[in-house]
């Protein structure tokens, strides 16, 4: 559960966990998951309703089963070899019955029944390809490709083994938008039991830029269009990959297919070998920061927005930057764009203006590249990528957002930020006029505290900032000679170290209110917090995100 942040330790010895028995045929008092479930691989014949055909299915499926375990028994280390003659038999075994089944059953058993033996078949393909020493791969010349052109991959496998393999085609499947030319071998080395094949492969226009298939149409509210994702796509972690090596083989008599997803393939230094998916971009990324900005009604200076214009051609790029706006808010203009190197970038810098007859509420920007051909792209599509997942792409428009505040600012004169976990708050506060010191290491141990108004905590930071728990007695002495302390939202950690002034506990398991639309109750409305600097109104409550609340106190002093 790495995104949550919840590794824990493993001890030795066993461990035991309980399960909840909900419905189903087992006993009355089941002692393993699977008690009432057939799981041996004859089960499988039991859902064909004809009584000849399943008793032929039983019978098969019982020889295959004998030949899996003549496979385990005789499967070693050293000698991964000496089950391939029985795994060449099962996928003989397997791929004879799916042939008698289907001309012998009704459409909606045939499937049902056929898909299992499919998955059977392709796991015995893959094992037979291993013992009789068969590896294959498939790379690509780059990791991206623009949309309209074309970029070399090459196939190869390699037979290890002493068992005679034969290749009966080597061939490029595409999803929708890509196109492979037809194979062309390439001169194997004498003895080294290596073949190669090299494609072109295009990325059409109408393939459009890679992304997860439940972001390829705009969100409806918060929630992903569902129903216009591919079925075959739905409940994939990120949808098939584009382009996938396909290998049709004759092993020992047995006819079987692998499959490999075609990669970029480049050396880290620190890690070595690095296989990252292929990607199809835009001709053009536009790029916008900031994405956000707060503007209080009244206020006035300029602020700078920067665009960064990315090529991913090897032919210049030309054309111009348009900052667009909505209406009754000053145009910031437009730029040339000039980019003569190949995969070349240019970042241009706009100054947006105030508009102080503006009323309370948003105004967009957006950032558009209209290049000289008349094409336009106003988005770009950054790769996501940690150690623990397969990198992805998320669209993200080249948009910004003004939004007009009606606030008032306390009289401070110095705030203090302790920042916490993806901390962008104090940025978001120094934007709108406030004057915050970031505090790091070296202030939270040593600098006077007393100098400041009020001090912000972040969220969750006393689990991201070990010197923060250190500092702690600093920051209560603070308090206790009249500061102002504010700590955002913390879990557990924060109760268990004692950091709270007074006893403070969060109950298990913790309250949670999961409708981000449920009433707020202000217990004390006149209470001066919600009064000043501005009075906080039903109105702020509105348009909330993700949950109303967790990790509330249970008890407290």
């Amino acid at each position: 559960h790495r995104s949550q942040d919840m590794g824990t330790l493993q001890s030795l010895g066993s461990r035991r966990g309980g399960l909840i028995w909900l419905s189903g045929e087992a006993a009355n008092e089941p002692t393993a998951i699977f008690d009432g479930v057939d799981t041996d691989l004859m089960a499988i014949a039991e859902l064909l309703p004809s009584a000849s055909v399943r008793s032929l299915a039983r019978a098969r499926l019982r020889e295959i089963s004998s030949l899996a375990t003549e496979a385990r028994r005789s499967l070693a280390p050293m000698e991964a070899s000496a089950s391939a003659p029985a795994l060449a038999q099962i996928v003989v075994g397997i791929d004879t019955l799916i042939e008698q089944i289907e001309g012998l059953e009704s459409d909606t058993v045939r499937t049902v029944v056929t898909d299992l033996l499919r998955e059977k078949l392709r796991i015995a393909s893959v094992a037979l390809a291993a013992a009789a020493g068969v590896a294959v791969d498939a790379t690509a010349a780059r990791e991206t490709i623009a949309l309209g052109d074309r970029i070399p991959v090459t196939t190869t496998l390699w037979n290890s083994g002493d068992s005679e393999v034969t290749v009966l085609q080597a061939r490029l499947s595409c999803r929708p938008g890509w196109e492979a030319s037809g194979a062309t071998e390439v001169e194997p080395e004498a003895n080294s039991g290596l073949q190669q094949w090299r494609f072109e492969v295009t990325a059409l226009e109408e393939a459009g830029p890679s992304r997860p298939y439940f972001l390829a149409q705009p969100l409806d509210g918060d929630l992903y269009q569902w129903e216009v994702a591919p079925e075959r796509d739905r409940g994939e972690p990120l949808g098939r990959p584009p382009l996938t090596a396909i290998f049709d083989l004759e092993v020992l008599g047995a006819t079987i297919q692998i499959e490999r997803e075609v990669v970029y393939r480049e050396r880290s230094q620190a890690d070595g070998e690095v296989r990252r998916p292929l990607r199809s971009v835009p001709r053009v990324e536009v790029s916008l920061e900031p994405a956000m900005l707060l503007w209080p009604l009244g206020g006035s200076g300029e602020r700078e927005v920067e665009v960064v214009v990315r090529s991913h051609g090897q032919d210049p790029i030309a054309g111009r930057l348009e900052l667009r706006s909505s209406a009754g808010w000053p145009a910031a203009g437009q730029r040339d764009i000039v980019i003569t190197e190949a995969f070349g970038q240019q970042i241009l810098r706009f100054i947006v203006g105030a508009a102080d007859s503006h009323p309370h509420g948003r105004v967009d920007f957006t950032a558009i590249a209209v290049l000289n051909d008349g094409r336009e792209f106003a988005a770009s599509y950054p790769v996501i990528s940690y150690p623990h997942i397969r990198p992805m792409t998320m669209p993200i428009a080249a948009r910004l957002d003004i939004h007009r505040l009606d606030l008032d600012l306390p009289p401070v004169e110095r705030l203090g930020y302790i920042r916490g976990a993806s901390d962008r708050v104090p940025e978001t506060l120094i934007e709108i006029g406030l004057p915050v010191e970031l505090l790091d290491a070296a202030a939270l141990r040593t600098a006077d505290l007393g100098i400041y108004d009020a001090i912000v905590v972040g969220s969750r930071a006393y689990e991201t900032d070990p010197v923060l728990a250190e500092a702690n007695s600093r920051l209560i002495d603070y308090v206790r000679q009249g500061g102002l302390l504010l700590v955002q939202y913390q879990q557990y950690q924060f109760a268990r170290g004692s950091y709270a002034p007074a006893s403070l506990a969060i109950g298990r398991p913790h309250g949670r209110v999961t409708d981000e639309t449920a009433a707020v109750i202000v217990l004390e409305p006149g209470h001066r917090v919600f009064r000043y600097p501005n009075r906080i109104s039903e109105a702020d409550w509105q348009n909330w995100v993700q949950e109303r609340g967790l990790y509330f106190a249970s008890e407290w002093d």
